[in-house]
Parts: C-alpha cells; structure tokens; sequence
C-alpha cells in the first residue's frame, strides 16, 4: 500500500467525513418504517427520519438541511407518524402539496402559512406536539412578526426545520432558525454571545449546501450538522 500523505487531504472534506461518522455512531439507533401510509420510503429518508427522531428526544429539535428533490416532505411525515397534534408552518404556496402528502401517509395535521401568522392571524393549533417548519429560511430574522409568531409555537414543541438553504448570506441566518428549538431563545444574553462566537457555525458562504458523501452500499447522504446548548 502506498502511504497516505496527509498533508496532501483537504481538511473540509476530512472534517466533513469525521462528521459523517460521528452521526452514523451518535444518531443510527432508532429505525424508522419503509412505509408511512400510502408513502414507501427510500432507504435515505428512513436513515434521515431515524436520525431526526433521535435528535427530537434528546435536544428537542432538529434541521435537515437535504437538496432539493430528496424528499423532505417525506421524511417529516415519517418522523410525525409517531407523535400527536402536528403543526406544519411553510409560506402559503407549499399548502396544497402539504395537505396531498399528509393524506397519502394518513396523518392528521393542521397547516398555517408564514404568511397568515404575518398578520397576526392565530393558529389552528395552541398546543402543538410536533412543529414542522418547511422554508425555515424565511425566519433568519428575529426582529419580524412572523418569527416572533412561530417562536411561540415552538416554545413547548419539538421542532423540525426543513429547508435546502439554511444560510444564505450570513451565520446569524442559521443561529436564528436553530434558536427556535434551543434553549438560546429563552436566554437572550446566551443568544448573543453565540452570535458573537466564529467558531459557532461554519463561516458564512452564499448559497451553501453541504457536499454528499457516499457510504460503501453507495447511497447518497448530505452532511447534517447538529448543535444543542446545555
């Protein structure tokens, strides 16, 4: 075998392989149906969903963050499949697509528009279990009525953020929409100081999506980050 040379490895894409690792060791112990409903599931949206429901026991909150196309409508229907009193949030263009996938897996849940909650207007449900957010993207400002608005949904939730660019011009883009699930937007001060801290996010990159990896079966996985305050 010839010896690696290390300095030779590019150290995002080392970086980004140890994360891969991690989340395999930390995240792959629940398991997930091939089937929601009327819904058959790709191998990738079960390891997705899994993982996800990991992350919503132990931190209260997850982001997936998969392109376009992977099917994140489906793996947040299979990840509510197994809680009460669903509230999906998204812009009011995504209601129809929601309300046919919900069908389709057999799931009750209640939809309000971003831009219904804009204007004040209350949602169908007080008390969620489970809060989907589709676009979190458009709550990278906390200074709005809409995010003040799905804040207070989230408060008592478990929150699921769905969006394939989280940041889009700057790292305070992602500390707001991770917010809505940690423990930052109950301590204001903790919020700022993150805000303040380089090494919090990656730095911020227009337009960025994290690179896939392939696994030795060959199948395509997108990077997930996670970060939880104590």
């Amino acid at each position: 075998m010839t010896p690696t040379n290390v300095g030779s490895l590019d150290p995002r894409f080392m970086l980004a392989r140890a994360r891969m690792v991690i989340a395999r060791e930390v995240l792959d112990a629940e398991s997930c149906p091939a089937t929601v409903g009327q819904i058959a599931l790709h191998a990738h949206q079960r390891r997705a969903a899994a993982r996800i429901l990991t992350l919503l026991r132990a931190y209260g909150g997850a982001l997936l963050a998969d392109a376009t196309g992977l099917g994140k409508t489906f793996v947040a229907l299979a990840v509510a499949d197994t809680l009460e009193r669903i509230l999906i949030i998204a812009p009011a263009s995504l209601r129809d697509g929601w309300r046919r996938s919900a069908a389709l897996a057999g799931i009750q849940a209640s939809f309000v528009s971003l831009e219904r909650l804009s204007r004040g207007i209350a949602s169908p449900v007080r008390d969620p279990e489970l809060v989907i957010v589709d676009e979190a993207h458009h709550l990278r400002n906390p200074r709005t009525k809409r995010y003040s608005a799905v804040a207070a949904l989230c408060d008592r939730a478990r929150v699921l953020l769905l969006s394939a660019t989280p940041l889009q011009n700057r790292r305070n883009d992602l500390v707001a929409q991770l917010a809505l699930f940690s423990a930052m937007t109950r301590f204001p001060r903790l919020m700022r100081s993150w805000r303040a801290t380089s090494c919090a996010v990656a730095r911020p990159t227009p337009r960025y999506t994290c690179p896939p990896f392939t696994d030795q079966n060959g199948s395509a996985y997108q990077m997930m980050t996670t970060c939880s305050m104590s």
